[in-house]
């Protein structure tokens, strides 16, 4: 799979049920499918400037796959596209009206730090996953 081919996670890098996500992702992805950056770099707010002037940046997952960039349940549902199975069928969740799924996904971002925990700062990369992350280092 190409660079421009990846599926690229724009995460909050402060945030523990986010990070335990990328972790979780990191472990599924046989395929070298998935790259990461920070809410919090300059390449997050440079990707999303370019592509989106809407994008709810604060608040929001953002995946950016295939030239085009997906927010809240959406970006859940491009993420899901790229695991194996059987967690790829979670893509089918998509036939939920996208206003539902928005909300129950800003119900679970109100709450992630209150459930969840926050970290003072962005985790730091292992050396041995440095190269999925977009980041400058």
């Amino acid at each position: 799979m190409e660079e421009k081919d990846k599926i690229i996670i724009l995460f909050d890098g402060t945030c523990s049920l986010c990070n335990g996500a990328v972790n979780w992702i990191l472990r599924r992805d046989r395929k070298d499918t998935f790259r990461f950056a920070f809410l919090q770099s300059g390449f997050s707010e440079r990707l999303v400037v370019e592509h989106s002037a809407n994008a709810c940046f604060a608040d929001s997952l953002i995946v950016f796959a295939r030239g085009q960039l997906y927010e809240r349940s959406a970006a859940v549902l491009q993420i899901c596209t790229g695991l194996p199975q059987p967690w790829s069928w979670l893509r089918y969740l998509a036939w939920i009206p996208q206003d539902t799924r928005d909300t129950i996904y800003d119900w679970i971002a109100r709450h992630r730090y209150a459930w969840f925990g926050q970290r003072n700062v962005c985790r730091i990369p292992a050396r041995n996953e440095r190269e999925k992350f977009l980041d400058d280092w």
